[in-house]
């Protein structure tokens, strides 16, 4: 038996729906697009936005978006490896503040999700979820508090060694090439275990960061999202009112006896994405 298991994608045709042809000279060469744009970009125009059965729109400028988003994973590693003095394979989930606890929740549940995705042959829902945590939940804000808090190597270094192995099926020359970078040209990620559960790591204990250290990860996930949103309001505000980035602000906060801990604990990290020179809290009213 040849194949015990055969998946069947769709047609890939260009970007106007139009079945590739030569007479029609609209033909995508994936040589020509290795060549302009790279491999992985390549693989992953193919693989993300494509349902299996439906055909497959592709142009050169949905390749070149790929493009740009290996080299925004590029620029990740690169900053992480910045705060890496010495990688190690063996680097633990250590976690202080209410960001690293929600990182690594985060971290572990994609890390689920883009298992069972692939365990089914959801090839583009495994690669799209893996993409958000990347750009949004890393990216934009886990690693931009991470520059306020500092002194996060070693979390750092284990983010990284899972999110590479995460990566590897879809994109794997940029990420064996971060790999060897890491750990030298005898050590490859190919032949890596693929990324167990997380679970081991205590995300209940240790919280300190936290009103309550009983919280557990709804909790720390609930409390994130209430930071999150106090700097995408105040930035929203100033988008709205048209204030010049590096001019800082005053701000006063409503909150309840319970918010202004969660405040009062992430105040730099407030201040600083937020652009704040002060915060003045009011506890009286009925706020976060």
């Amino acid at each position: 038996v040849p194949f015990k298991t055969v998946y069947l994608h769709g047609l890939v045709r260009d970007e106007q729906g139009r079945k590739m042809s030569k007479s029609l000279g609209n033909i995508i060469n994936p040589l020509d697009m290795i060549e302009k744009f790279g491999t992985d970009a390549t693989r992953l125009s193919l693989l993300l936005g494509s349902t299996p059965g439906i055909d497959v729109k592709l142009s050169e400028e949905k390749i070149a978006g790929f493009r740009n988003f290996t080299n925004k994973l590029w620029n990740i590693a690169r900053f992480m490896l910045l705060s890496i003095e010495k990688p190690t394979l063996t680097a633990r989930f250590d976690h202080t503040s209410l960001s690293d606890s929600w990182i690594i929740i985060r971290l572990e549940r994609v890390r689920r999700e883009v298992t069972s995705a692939l365990d089914a042959y959801q090839f583009s829902v495994a690669g799209e979820r893996l993409r958000e945590f990347t750009w949004t939940e890393l990216a934009d804000w886990y690693l931009e508090i991470a520059k306020v808090e500092g002194e996060k190597a070693e979390l750092l270094n284990a983010i990284l060694n899972v999110l590479l192995k995460l990566w590897h099926p879809f994109m794997p020359f940029v990420t064996e090439a971060i790999w060897r970078e890491m750990y030298g040209e005898t050590s490859l990620v190919m032949v890596g275990r693929w990324p167990g559960s997380l679970q081991n790591v205590e995300i209940e204990e240790n919280h300190d960061h936290l009103e309550n250290p009983s919280w557990g990860a709804t909790m720390v996930e609930n409390s994130f999202t209430i930071l999150r949103e106090i700097i995408t309001v105040i930035r929203t505000a100033r988008a709205e009112q048209r204030i010049e980035p590096v001019k800082k602000l005053r701000a006063s906060i409503t909150t309840t006896k319970k918010g202004i801990n969660l405040i009062i604990n992430n105040l730099e990290v407030i201040k600083q994405l937020a652009r704040l020179e002060t915060i003045t809290t009011d506890v009286s009213g009925q706020g976060i």
